[in-house]
């Protein structure tokens, strides 16, 4: 199959002012912390202040949760990741147009490429991510 990445522009109803955060940041950073780009994402990501206590707390849980549904060693190593300080890029999925199970995969998939080019930085010095989508990474 070939896929190609489709301008919001392209798609119909695009509400004017999505279309502007999107090409004309700087008309509208009054109103918005942060422009839609990887790097203000990793960005943002460094000044991350979570505390310790809490990522011991929220990690316990989740190993707990995914050992009993009888995860995979990447599941388990990605949850160390987290342990030791990993930023987690987590997605959902609201009702909207394309919506259904498609739309939960490629909601899915976008997640783990934008964890891939950020995570790709921590090569680097930078900062580790993580990818999830709305639960437990299957096996």
């Amino acid at each position: 199959m070939n896929c190609r990445p489709l301008p919001f522009r392209q798609l119909p109803h695009q509400p004017k002012l999505f279309l502007e955060y999107l090409d004309h940041f700087e008309k509208l950073k009054v109103f918005y912390v942060h422009p839609p780009a990887m790097a203000a994402v990793t960005r943002e990501a460094r000044k991350l202040d979570y505390p310790e206590e809490r990522r011991a707390e929220v990690s316990s849980i989740l190993r707990e949760q995914n050992v009993a549904l009888g995860v995979g060693e990447e599941t388990l190593s990605n949850l160390e990741r987290l342990e030791n300080g990993a930023v987690a890029v987590v997605s959902g999925q609201q009702v909207g147009l394309f919506t259904g199970p498609a739309y939960s995969v490629y909601k899915a998939l976008t997640a783990i490429q934008n964890r891939r080019r950020v995570d790709a930085r921590r090569n680097s010095g930078g900062t580790d991510f993580l990818d999830g989508h709305g639960g437990p990474r299957s096996r």
